[in-house]
């Protein structure tokens, strides 16, 4: 769990690309089947056929791509992003509370400032991780609607060529 949360996936690609100087794209790897262009136009060709079969002034194609992607993945990274911004409250607010203890306006205990000091690393850490997690997953749902749209473009262009 913690692996996919801190990326550590990426540490021996990066350990690779320290001790080379360079990536080259055999090190990369294979792309999972799922991800492959070929694999994902035809899921979203199931998903534009269903499209087609309704009136024009109802299809959508961003409905159809839509659901190729997955909308809980999507609704996923808009947590993450929404955990991320509200992080950003955290400090401030503990803040306040360690300076109106240190001005001797507020009473705290000697666990309650801990714990305060403590969240002012943590908050940060955790926003920081569930906001690269979300560019994670923007990042893949960018790559997969440019491949969507490009293979539907070139395979339209060599029908009516």
């Amino acid at each position: 769990m913690f692996g996919n949360i801190f990326l550590e996936q990426l540490n021996p690609l990066l350990q690779l690309g320290y001790d080379q100087g360079k990536l080259a794209q055999t090190d990369l790897g294979e792309l999972d089947e799922a991800t492959k262009t070929n694999t994902i136009y035809l899921e979203f060709l199931i998903h534009w056929q269903e499209e087609t079969k309704l009136p024009k002034e109802q299809r959508s194609l961003w409905r159809a791509i839509l659901h190729t992607v997955g909308y809980e993945r999507q609704l996923f990274g808009l947590v993450l992003s929404g955990i991320s911004a509200g992080g950003a409250f955290g400090p401030p607010l503990i803040l306040k509370a360690l300076v109106s203890y240190f001005v001797g306006t507020n009473d705290l205990s000697q666990s309650t400032l801990w714990i305060l000091v403590a969240l002012l690393f943590f908050i940060p850490v955790f926003s920081a991780c569930c906001m690269a997690n979300a560019y994670v997953i923007y990042t893949d749902t960018a790559i997969i609607i440019r491949n969507i749209l490009t293979s539907a473009v070139y395979r339209k262009t060599l029908r009516l060529g």
